[in-house]
Order: C-alpha cells, then sequence, then structure tokens
C-alpha cells in the first residue's frame, strides 16, 4: 500500500529548483566558507586575500546563491535571513552550516543579510 504522506514538488516550483541549483553550485564554488563567515559574522576584514564585497555586490551574491539553490532539484531549501550585528544569529552560524552539510543530499541552506536593501521587498512581508 503506497505511503500518502510522500511529497513530491509541485510543477511550478520545479524549473525554479533547477535554475537554483545551477546558480548554488556557482556561487558555492565561487566564495570560500571562510569569506562567507567572516561577511556573516561582521568581521573587519576577511581572512582571505580578497576584498571585502560591497552591500551590492553581497547582495547579488545571496541573491545568485538563492537562484542555485532552487534550481537545485533538492527537497528543500531554506533562505535564512541574518543580521551581521545580531549575536543570536552569528552564534547560529556554525549550527546552520552543520545542518546544511550533514543534510547535503536533499536540503539547501541560502542565507541573505536582512539588513542588505537588496533584500528589502522580502523582508517586508515578513
Amino acid at each position: 500500500m503506497p505511503s500518502t504522506c510522500d511529497f513530491d514538488t509541485p510543477w511550478m516550483f520545479k524549473s525554479l529548483q533547477s535554475m537554483g541549483s545551477l546558480a548554488f553550485n556557482f556561487f558555492n564554488n565561487s566564495v570560500s566558507k571562510s569569506r562567507l563567515l567572516a561577511a556573516c559574522s561582521g568581521d573587519a576584514a576577511p581572512r582571505s586575500k580578497s576584498k571585502r564585497l560591497s552591500p551590492g555586490e553581497q547582495g547579488e551574491a545571496e541573491q545568485r546563491a538563492f537562484a542555485s539553490a532552487l534550481a537545485s532539484q533538492k527537497e528543500a531549501t531554506v533562505l535564512e535571513f541574518y543580521s551581521p550585528k545580531c549575536k543570536l544569529c552569528n552564534s547560529l552560524l556554525n549550527f546552520v552550516l552543520e545542518m546544511e552539510g550533514r543534510n547535503k543530499e536533499w536540503l539547501n541552506i541560502v542565507m541573505a543579510d536582512a539588513e542588505n536593501e537588496m533584500w528589502l521587498p522580502e523582508v517586508s512581508y515578513l
């Protein structure tokens, strides 16, 4: 007897998932975890030798990562809004990265700076 609890992604989201996957993979390959940690924690200077991203560049990178995650055709994508000034957000960063790593075969987590004006339309509806 088939399970009635099986979840299949609605057809209108399947194309978004595949586009998001491409962008997410591109983003993950181009931005190192240490650079992401530095950007999320609000450190004055990232640990890598590359320059710090402007708010516009950071927002574009986050939006590309979100599009890529949606395109990945994984079962779930979480868009997590954080504030670089928030101690709770910073304290949860390692946990979020660990959960993403443990569940990478079916889960994407994209972090977006809630204080970046590029995310204003999305944040204003929260």
